[in-house]
């Protein structure tokens, strides 16, 4: 970017920013489809565990499942290392009931043929040849019914083939949840101890409509009594938009809103950004998540809401994180 349009564009936001109304409405109908997404998901989880602890997973075995899966890629298990795991032990398993039931129909086949000709044979060879064919077309039948439940194997596997690849995910956070408290995973086990994924997703959407509410003017500031305050908010958010353009790249348009939409999620973020560095700090979002989701009342749950949104993982929030959040929610 040059120097002239960068320029231009700060020039813009500012104008922009102290002329244009505050409004993101664009975004409620996303925050509802999420909010929807969560639940189904939960719903879906709650399935897969109930399905699990049925067929006898118990707390000991789903964390011995989940340290033997780490064992195999090295590292904490996710989705994607999860849905690899199982669509490769589903290949496995598929070849494997494939090779069978060619077996069984080859053996199938060859019994009933071998049973035809010993019964043009019976003629010549008499009682061995009746009795030959008798045992030659039990075993075609034997092989032959061994085939069909080889095909119903093969349609199991097939389908559960198709749910690992679409609901790995799911599955994963389903074992964990009967893993329950550590999973005797040693550090990764701490990072995630006594968060609960669901949870943290809603706390966040939430937050995110509550804190729209307020740039939208419903109580982001009450009327100001000094207009020198309320001043150094707007010098405060163009500031905050300058260094997300000069430092970031920051680019509003990506995000699929205006500057002075930017703008308004500036005052938000600046308003946290209590060292004005830029970021907000793993202190600092707890102080957001304090005031906006106090149901995240764990220092696990807030990191893991940190997590969520700090997208290249250097453990605080940038301004373009943050609008990311704001625009997408998680």
């Amino acid at each position: 970017m040059s120097r002239s349009s960068l320029a231009s564009r700060r020039c813009q936001t500012s104008r922009s920013f102290f002329s244009a109304p505050r409004r993101l409405r664009h975004v409620s109908v996303q925050a509802s489809a999420n909010l929807e997404d969560a639940k189904r998901k939960k719903d879906l989880v709650d399935k897969i565990e109930k399905s699990l602890k049925d067929t006898g997973l118990d707390t000991q075995s789903a964390k011995k499942v989940l340290e033997s899966w780490q064992n195999e890629v090295g590292h904490q298990v996710s989705p994607e290392d999860l849905r690899r795991i199982l669509v490769g032990q589903s290949t496995r398993a598929l070849t494997l009931v494939l090779v069978n039931t060619l077996l069984d129909c080859g053996a199938a086949y060859g019994s009933f043929t071998a049973g035809g000709f010993l019964g043009v044979a019976s003629e010549q060879y008499g009682t061995p040849a009746i009795i030959g064919q008798a045992i030659a077309y039990l075993l075609a039948g034997y092989y032959a019914t061994g085939a069909v439940f080889d095909f119903f194997k093969l349609g199991a596997v097939l389908v559960a083939r198709y749910n690992f690849s679409v609901n790995s995910g799911a599955f994963l956070e389903a074992i964990e949840d009967i893993a329950g408290g550590t999973t005797g995973l040693g550090v990764a086990d701490k990072a995630t101890q006594a968060v609960n994924s669901i949870k943290v997703l809603d706390a966040l959407n939430k937050m995110a409509d509550l804190l729209k509410d307020q740039a939208n003017g419903n109580g982001i500031r009450s009327p100001p009594t000094d207009k020198s305050i309320d001043m150094l908010s707007d010098l405060g958010a163009f500031l905050t938009l300058q260094r997300a353009q000069s430092t970031y790249g920051f680019n509003a348009t990506e995000f699929g809103i205006t500057d002075e939409e930017a703008a308004a999620i500036a005052v938000i973020f600046g308003k946290f950004d209590l060292n004005d560095d830029g970021v907000l700090s793993e202190d600092e979002f707890r102080k957001l998540c304090n005031q906006f989701a106090p149901e995240l009342n764990t220092a696990e749950e807030v990191k893991a809401a940190l997590a969520k949104i700090d997208t290249n993982k250097d453990g605080s929030i940038q301004f373009t994180e943050f609008v990311r959040f704001w625009t997408k929610q998680v």
